[in-house]
C-alpha cells in the first residue's frame, strides 16, 4: 500500500500486517473528516503521520469479541438504500456530511488551474466532492444567498473519482460535452471552448474534499442545501432561473 506500511516495528506492534492495514485505513478516514492527529506531522505524509501514531501507541485497533458458543450474534444495523433517500434526508445529517458542507462554505485554500496541474497529493487521486468559486459572474446569473470566500462566489458543486483528473481534464480543460459546468458557463458567457478555458483559468477557483463513501448522495444533499445557480439537477432553490438555464444549455448542444 505504501512504504510506511512495511515498517517491521509497526507490524510487530500491531501483531500483524493485516491488523496494521485495517487500523491505518480507519484512521485515515477519521483524520480526513476532521479528527486531529496525535503526533506532530511536520514534513510527513498523512500516512506516515498515522504510522507514527501507531509506533507511539497513540492509536490501537479494537476487535469485537466473539459471542459465547451457542449464542446468536446480533445483526449489524441496516444501511438505508438509495430508494430510501427521501426518508433519509428527513433525519439529522451525519457529522461527516456537516463537515463536508462547512468545508465547501469556508475552504482555507482556493486552487487555480496551475495548482491543480501540480497537485500530486493522495487526496487529489481520491473520491470526493468539489466546489467551484468565481470572481467574475455574468449579470444574468442570480447570486442571492450564495457563499462568498476571498472575493470569489460559490456557484457549482460536483463529485467524482480521481478528483484531480476530473477537475483538470473535464472542467478546466474539457469541453461542454463532458462537463455540465462548462455547458452552463458557455450558455451564460457565449464563449467558444478555447476562450472558456482561458476564462476559467483566470476567474475560476476550486476547493475539494475527500469523501470515501456515498459521493452521489453527498452531492445531491449539497445541491439541496446550498445556493448553487449553475447546478441544474436536484436544484430547487431557483425555480425561475434553473428552467431558463436548462433551455439555454440545450441551444448549444
Amino acid at each position: 500500500m505504501t512504504e510506511a506500511l512495511k515498517s517491521d516495528e509497526a507490524v510487530n506492534k500491531m501483531g500483524g500486517r493485516f491488523k496494521l492495514a485495517v487500523l491505518v485505513q480507519k484512521r485515515l478516514v477519521d483524520v480526513t473528516f476532521g479528527a486531529p492527529l496525535l503526533v506532530e506531522r511536520g514534513s510527513k505524509t498523512l500516512m506516515e503521520a498515522v504510522i507514527q501514531e501507531v509506533l507511539e501507541g497513540k492509536i490501537t485497533l479494537e476487535i469485537p469479541k466473539r459471542p459465547p458458543p451457542g449464542t446468536r450474534p446480533q445483526p449489524p444495523p441496516v444501511e438505508p438504500q438509495e430508494d430510501e433517500q427521501e426518508e433519509v434526508t428527513k433525519r439529522p445529517k451525519s457529522v461527516a456530511y456537516n463537515e463536508v458542507l462547512e468545508f465547501l462554505k469556508k475552504p482555507e485554500t482556493l486552487m487555480n488551474m496551475a495548482d491543480i496541474e501540480t497537485d500530486e497529493s493522495r487526496e487529489g487521486a481520491s473520491n470526493g466532492v468539489y466546489g467551484w468559486y468565481f470572481d467574475e459572474i455574468p449579470a444574468m446569473v442570480p447570486t442571492d444567498g450564495c457563499i462568498t470566500r476571498k472575493g470569489f462566489t460559490l456557484l457549482y458543486v460536483g463529485k467524482g473519482k480521481r478528483l484531480r483528473d476530473r477537475i483538470l481534464n473535464m472542467h478546466f480543460k474539457g469541453t461542454h460535452k463532458v462537463s455540465t459546468l462548462r455547458k452552463s458557463l458557455r450558455a451564460v458567457l457565449s464563449l467558444d471552448e478555447d476562450s472558456l478555458t482561458e476564462w476559467m483559468a483566470k476567474h475560476g477557483r476550486v476547493a475539494y474534499i475527500v469523501v470515501p463513501l456515498k459521493i452521489d448522495a453527498t452531492e445531491v444533499q449539497l445541491i439541496r442545501d446550498l445556493p448553487l445557480p449553475l447546478n441544474i439537477e436536484h436544484n430547487t432553490q431557483y425555480p425561475e432561473w434553473t428552467p431558463k438555464l436548462s433551455k439555454m444549455r440545450k441551444e448549444i448542444e
